[in-house]
């Protein structure tokens, strides 16, 4: 019975010690290729390096060889994070990821994005479509050099799909899903405070250009007055947002940025303080590198964004650059008259039937 046990337990121990073996094995056969020569779908000689960070530098004769070796690199340490932004932005995560990520699918799905970019990469000049060609098959190059499919995707039991042109369209739309209201919401509330708490009031809540802003080296902020009491209505609205324990904590999101003069610094240079405020993620959203276009004398150094081959952050070396969060109204919340029948609605230009689309969602499994 005492060596029955120990063959059963050696056979446990046996099995446990393959597959951990085989994970290790997938595990580093799909790390990015960090040294050596290969062929390459390039014009000119490109050349990646890595300082002991492990921040990139990429360097090449034309715009579109270092656009290809960004491909490349994004690929091979990011193809996840980049699948994930376009998936998120087109509404197809459930292909991916199944049943779990209908709901999420069908609220992106709405806006149709995936079409929108298909109509948007029709309109670029052709100069910006040979970037966004290149780079995409950098991306597949990046792919095709792994020695095999990244371990999530054998987690998930799928294979990676080829990158097009069009995706890096999806993925800036994928950043307008994280920065921007997109579905009237904040119009909505700021018409409650307008109808509850009266202009004056909304304006200090809300403000939106209104005369109680003031810039921040003059400030001389004014409020209503006299404040007038709150009418039931509105106490009810703002005690039922008053969040007084941790599990419901108040979400504010933001960014900022500021300069400063090199008059005002010891070395005579001037400085820029960027901070984007976006969330916390594993990885990053960013990916640090630095492009050399020898041709056009262009060195920029900063964040690129995985799924698009620019540098969307930084200096070069001339100018510094960053950007916050844009406080412009981009979409608006639109009271529709309908007719009797609800097919037709009524625009400036007369009654407009309504446009019926069908969408499917691919379901992994399902």
């Amino acid at each position: 019975m005492r060596t029955a046990w120990k063959w059963l337990v050696g056979g446990v121990a046996g099995v446990a010690v393959a597959v951990l073996g085989l994970i290790a094995l997938v595990m580093w056969r799909s790390l990015p290729v960090l040294e050596g020569e290969m062929v390459a779908s390039v014009y000119h000689p490109v050349l990646v390096e890595r300082d002991e960070d492990g921040r990139v530098t990429i360097s090449g004769k034309t715009r579109a060889d270092v656009a290809w070796a960004t491909g490349f690199v994004h690929a091979q340490e990011r193809f996840l994070q980049m699948d994930l932004m376009r998936r998120r932005a087109a509404g197809e995560l459930s292909e991916l990821l199944g049943q779990v990520a209908v709901e999420a699918d069908k609220r992106w799905r709405v806006h149709r994005l995936r079409a929108r970019t298909e109509q948007y990469w029709q309109k670029l000049p052709r100069w910006q479509q040979n970037l966004l060609e290149a780079y995409a098959d950098g991306v597949n190059a990046g792919m095709k050099a792994l020695g095999s499919r990244p371990l999530e995707y054998w987690l998930l039991g799928s294979s990676p799909k080829a990158w097009r042109p069009q995706d890096s369209l999806l993925v800036v739309a994928s950043m307008y899903i994280e920065l921007q209201d997109e579905d009237g919401e904040q119009d909505w509330q700021r018409y409650l405070l307008r109808k509850v708490f009266g202009r004056a009031v909304a304006s200090v809540l809300s403000p939106e250009y209104s005369p109680f802003d003031a810039p921040i080296d003059d400030l001389n902020p004014r409020t209503p007055s006299p404040w007038q009491p709150l009418p039931e209505l509105g106490q009810q609205l703002v005690l039922a947002n008053v969040h007084d324990d941790e599990r419901n904590p108040v979400d504010a999101v933001g960014s900022n940025n500021w300069a400063v003069s090199g008059k005002l610094t010891d070395n005579g240079l001037p400085i820029l303080e960027d901070d984007m405020h976006l969330g916390l993620s594993v990885p990053s959203t960013w990916f640090y590198a630095r492009l050399i276009v020898k041709e056009s004398n262009i060195d920029v150094s900063g964040v690129t964004l995985p799924g698009v081959p620019a540098v969307v952050v930084g200096s070069n070396r001339h100018i510094a650059w960053g950007y916050t969060n844009s406080y412009g109204d981009w979409g608006d919340l639109i009271a529709l008259k309908t007719d009797h029948n609800h097919t037709h609605y009524l625009t400036p230009q007369g009654w407009q039937p309504f446009k019926e689309i069908q969408e499917i969602i691919h379901v992994k499994e399902a």
